[in-house]
Formats: structure tokens, C-alpha cells, sequence
């Protein structure tokens, strides 16, 4: 497909299925690292996840999973190759496979600030199936798997001591290489860096928080710098961070955030 015909039909296409999607998916708020409550999972049906694969999910990333379908080449970021068994979010550690759940809930709930809509609006047990039939896209998911990490719970509030401390954790780990002094993503770095696909990624900009792609709320971001977003520059200071600085330097992104009134989000 070369043609600017084509091309247009394709996007038209993105934005339809964009369209049809929406309603489903802002029926519930996004529930970040607290999962909806799970249905009974449905034995694996290989033939059904292969049908609801190529129906959902291979316009973008591709009828065998290597993120290389129609519409790839028009996405930024690119679609995940499943075949790699390589994922950012997470609740396992660093180079770890996310578990089964982890998987259902990026597909119900989607990616923020990505094209990977939420699609809630399949029955759960479609959902599930596709969490298998992605699974069977990487020989990595036949080998153990780590657990989840146990998240503690954040402070009830984030005081001004506690985001000044938070301030100089930032600065201390050298976030601002990335995502610069104010966490505008405009630190030194930030236009060189590169994903393990070496396709151009982004640092973060957290006046932008609706966009975090694991979610806003405390807990997520503990998560995401407890096991790192695999495959970008982004690592897991797991080992590195005690509890409470982990949370300071939460508090003190979260005072970046433009929408502040998020005590609980």
C-alpha cells in the first residue's frame, strides 16, 4: 500500500475503529496498578484468539505479531513486536515477562497518549483470549515467570518537605538528563534517546500526566520506577530507592502534574 489512496483509507480506518471505541472505553475511569476484578478465565482457544487477533489488533501490529502491520509506519510510538516477549508495562522486575494479568489489563485499559485504545468493550473472556494468543507469539512464555511486585501503600499526602526531599532524589538519580529540570522533557538527552528497536523515543513530560502510559496514580508510579519501562532507556531503581524516597520523588512529580488535584489518581 504506497499509494496516497491508500494511505488515507488506512488512517480513515484508524479513526473509525478510534471512534467506535471511545464510548466503551470511558465507561469506567482507568483503574492503573488496582485491577478490575477478574472474570473466571476460559480455557485458551487458539482459533477464537486468532480471530479476534486479526480482527483488533493486526492493523497495527501485524498478522504475526512483529509490529509491522498497515498502519505502522504511521504510528508514533511504533507498535510492540510480540514476538521479542519484551514489555514496558509491567508489574514484574526489570527483563521479567508481565504476568497474565498485566497483560489483561494493558488491553482493557489501553495506553494513554498511544494509539492502543482500551477495549473494554469486548467481553472479558475475548479479552483473554487475545492475552493468550499474544503469549503465543514469544517462545519466552513457555519459561517461569516472576511474580508481581508488592506495591506498599503511598503516603495520605505528599507534604512540602516530603517534595522538596523528592526535589533532590530527582536530582540525585540525574532524571533531568532526560526529562530536564522542571520534567518538561527537555533535558540534555532527551532528543538522542533511543529504544532497543533503535527507533526514536521521548522522555516524559509530567506537566502532561493524562499521558503516562501505566497510569498517574501513586501506586503506578511507584511500579514503573520499581521495575523500569523494558526496552527504553527508562531502568528500574529497584535496589537503588528506599520507600521513602520512592515516594518524595512521587510527590514531587506529581507536584509537576498541571491538573494538582490528584490526591488519590
Amino acid at each position: 500500500m504506497n499509494t496516497a489512496l491508500d494511505r488515507l483509507v488506512i488512517g480513515a480506518g484508524v479513526l473509525l475503529s478510534l471512534a467506535l471505541m471511545a464510548p466503551a472505553a470511558a465507561q469506567e475511569p482507568v483503574p492503573d496498578l488496582e485491577l478490575p476484578a477478574m472474570a473466571a478465565r476460559p480455557a485458551p482457544d487458539a482459533r477464537r484468539g486468532e480471530v479476534l487477533y486479526r480482527r483488533s489488533c493486526a492493523i497495527c501490529h501485524g498478522p504475526s505479531g512483529r509490529g509491522d502491520g498497515p498502519t505502522a509506519r504511521f504510528l508514533d510510538p511504533a507498535p510492540r513486536d510480540f514476538t521479542r516477549g519484551v514489555y514496558k508495562l509491567r508489574s514484574t522486575p526489570t527483563g521479567e515477562l508481565p504476568t497474565d494479568d498485566d497483560l489483561f489489563r494493558t488491553i482493557t485499559d489501553g495506553v494513554p497518549g498511544t494509539a492502543m485504545i482500551g477495549w473494554r468493550g469486548l467481553p472479558a473472556g475475548d479479552r483473554w483470549q487475545l492475552v493468550f494468543r499474544l503469549q503465543s507469539m514469544s517462545a519466552r512464555f513457555g519459561k517461569p515467570r516472576a511474580a508481581a511486585l508488592k506495591v506498599p501503600e503511598p503516603l495520605a499526602f505528599f507534604s512540602e518537605e516530603e517534595v522538596a526531599r523528592g526535589a533532590a532524589v530527582y536530582v540525585a538519580l540525574g532524571c533531568g538528563e532526560c526529562h530536564g529540570p522542571s520534567g518538561r522533557a527537555d533535558g540534555p538527552a532527551a532528543r538522542t534517546m533511543v529504544d532497543d528497536r533503535n527507533h526514536p523515543i521521548r522522555a516524559f513530560d509530567f506537566t502532561r500526566s493524562w499521558k503516562l502510559k501505566s497510569g498517574r496514580s501513586p501506586k503506578a508510579m511507584y511500579r514503573v520506577l520499581h521495575t523500569g519501562l523494558d526496552g527504553t532507556p527508562m531502568p528500574s531503581y529497584a535496589g537503588t530507592l528506599s520507600d521513602r524516597d520512592s515516594w518524595a520523588l512521587i510527590g514531587f512529580l506529581r507536584s509537576l502534574f498541571v491538573d494538582v488535584n490528584l490526591s488519590r489518581q
